[in-house]
């Protein structure tokens, strides 16, 4: 299977963290942005997919069905899944 690493950067204070509501309520809360994305992976041509930007300038499409590489995967998803 494919692979894609995926990394979001995301604002954060003393109300609004992962640490303190979880993934799941800290990229649903009010104060939430979740304002960067690195998206690394290759193209079935072989060429490189070497994103970095806001997440909605990406083509979530260019991984779709791909296994994710990350280093919090439960953050990392909870922040995909706020996105979309």
């Amino acid at each position: 299977m494919a692979a894609a690493i995926v990394d979001f950067e995301s604002f954060y204070n003393d109300h609004c963290s992962v640490k303190k509501l979880g993934p799941w309520a800290y990229a649903n809360h009010p104060e939430f942005d979740n304002y960067l994305v690195t998206v690394f992976a290759k193209n079935k041509d072989g060429t490189l997919i070497d994103f970095i930007g806001h997440p909605s300038e990406f083509d979530w499409k260019l991984i779709d069905g791909r296994r994710w590489l990350a280093h919090n995967a439960p953050f990392e998803g909870a922040l995909y899944d706020a996105l979309v």
